[in-house]
């Protein structure tokens, strides 16, 4: 178990997802620069209730959160205008949340316990679609530059950009997150996609 900063956050990103995000308020501008410094990462936790962002909001108080999130760590970062950071993030592993509580500067804190890595398994030849799909979802100007190379042959890998890159709901996500078991998110995956193009969506 450890103690570690939290970053509530509206998405949800499993091991070996990248994105990008805007930092602004002071609490995680100065977060960022205390994981940058000591090698270290923060958990990201999607909100199930309640607001990111807390500056100008009267009662200040924290958002609930699911208690299952990722470790993540800070790979890129660039300065922005006004004070702002981009920073690129990396997830390391799966964590669950034992209890969480605000610091003095209502940085949320978080008592975790890191989850082992999930078992790969290469791709079955019937999920050769999905892989297929998520080729293309990879191309887009905003996720290519994300990755230099990427294995297409990993359930872990597949499961987790398509979890990351679907247009479905990020309380599906969380479902997908929180599955242990590579290839049953893939069968998930494929029903998911399956329901998109039936209504239009994929």
């Amino acid at each position: 178990m450890a103690d570690i900063p939290l970053f509530p956050l509206g998405i949800v990103l499993l091991p070996g997802g990248r994105s990008q995000l805007k930092i602004f308020e002071q609490r995680y501008l100065s977060m960022v620069s205390s994981v940058m410094r000591e090698d270290t990462g923060f958990g990201m936790v999607m909100i199930s209730s309640g607001y990111e962002v807390l500056e100008g909001r009267e009662s200040g108080q924290q958002p609930n959160v699911e208690t299952l999130g990722s470790f993540v760590k800070v790979i890129d970062f660039s300065e922005g205008a006004g004070g702002m950071l981009l920073i690129t993030i990396e997830a390391e592993l799966k964590m669950r949340v034992l209890r969480n509580w605000s610091a003095d500067d209502r940085l949320m804190m978080g008592q975790v316990e890191f989850m082992p890595p999930e078992e790969d398994q290469p791709v079955p030849t019937e999920f050769a679609h999905l892989v297929d799909l998520l080729e293309h979802l990879m191309r887009h100007p905003n996720i290519q530059p994300l990755f230099e190379d990427f294995d297409f042959s990993s359930a872990c890998g597949v499961g987790g950009r398509l979890t990351e890159y679907l247009p479905c709901s990020e309380l599906v996500k969380q479902g997908l997150l929180e599955l242990q078991e590579p290839l049953e998110r893939l069968v998930q995956l494929d029903r998911i996609v399956e329901e998109l193009q039936a209504s239009g969506g994929g």
